[in-house]
């Protein structure tokens, strides 16, 4: 064989390699992303009013900052995790979160208590451009993923503090569980996930002191115009 056939050759080969790369990497499933779904009906959170030099003003006689919550380290990741055969992880590179893991939750969190209590303003961890706060819920995370049989467990620590008394109004460990459903799907187990945090919820708004308000209830301006 020639030096010219062997190049040729080469050259041959080269570019076949190649474009069975290229079609490998061209078969890959696109990436998919998901968010935790807060309860369908909204409740009353709190009443608006316009007042001279303020965009909107909101009374609420009670308001609950919900976060932080800590997160595992194996959970505090872009992609969705879960259980697989006795202790192995499944990380998905294909089904990824559509925002960080930690504000999901509180931000899910907010909605569904806030839904559930009269005159609460539930406000998401971080707490900026509000005045202060009367309850503070906060967490710590130990599970919260599917199984391989679909199954979702949430299983915290979480606290509710009374900010204006520095009192500690109660400490918890709980479990939730829920299942996807239909099927064993990415989908499916995120439902589960929302359906776990909408139960957690349910317990929070019931800790809430059924009273719990400052005297005379509060009003905190949202923003003033320039």
């Amino acid at each position: 064989m020639t030096g010219t056939t062997r190049n040729k050759c080469a050259v041959a080969t080269a570019v076949l390699l190649l474009s069975v790369w290229l079609s490998g990497c061209g078969s890959s499933p696109p990436v998919r992303y998901f968010q935790l779904a807060a309860m369908d009906s909204p409740g009353q959170q709190a009443h608006a009013e316009t007042v001279p030099g303020a965009e909107t003003v909101l009374r609420a006689e009670t308001v609950l900052g919900i976060g932080p919550f800590e997160l595992p380290d194996y959970l505090d990741r872009p992609q969705i995790v879960s259980r697989g055969a006795g202790a192995e992880l499944v990380v998905d590179d294909f089904h990824r979160w559509a925002e960080a893991l930690d504000a999901a939750v509180v931000r899910t969190l907010a909605m569904n208590i806030g839904a559930q209590r009269e005159h609460l303003l539930a406000l998401a961890y971080p707490f900026k451009n509000f005045a202060g706060l009367d309850y503070q819920l906060t967490a710590r995370i130990m599970r919260f993923e599917a199984d391989a049989d679909g199954g979702v467990e949430l299983l915290l620590h979480w606290q509710l503090h009374n900010v204006a008394t520095d009192e500690l109004i109660l400490r918890r460990t709980s479990r939730y569980k829920s299942r996807a459903n239909p099927g064993n799907t990415p989908s499916g187990r995120v439902a589960a996930m929302s359906d776990v945090l909408q139960q957690f919820s349910a317990d929070v708004a019931r800790a809430l002191p059924p009273n719990a308000a400052p005297a005379g209830g509060s009003l905190r301006p949202v923003g003033k115009r320039k």
